[in-house]
């Protein structure tokens, strides 16, 4: 497959999907917080993170990792995803 047919296969759509799609930020902390321990308590073995914990481990940092919230016309948020981000140039090594 050519690398041009690769990137129009794998193109991402201009706008999110998702209404209320946004960085999180710090003040977010909290409500991503309340948000994860609500998460995690349908599982009987989780790890128990502080507030200062989630900021640490879950705030966006430039080419690390990546942190989006769904906030509702309320202004409440609804959902969280995060992933970590891995640079090509480690892929070789």
């Amino acid at each position: 497959m050519t690398m041009q047919r690769t990137m129009k296969l794998y193109r991402l759509p201009e706008a999110p999907k998702t209404s209320g799609l946004r960085p999180m930020t710090v003040k977010d902390v909290p409500a991503v917080h309340r948000l994860l321990k609500e998460y995690l308590s349908l599982f009987n073995l989780v790890p128990v993170m502080s507030p200062e914990e989630v900021q640490h481990w879950l705030l966006p940092q430039e080419n690390i990792i990546d942190t989006y919230v769904v906030e509702n016309t309320d202004g409440k948020l609804t959902d969280l995803l995060s992933f970590y981000t891995l640079p090509s140039t480690i892929m070789n090594h």
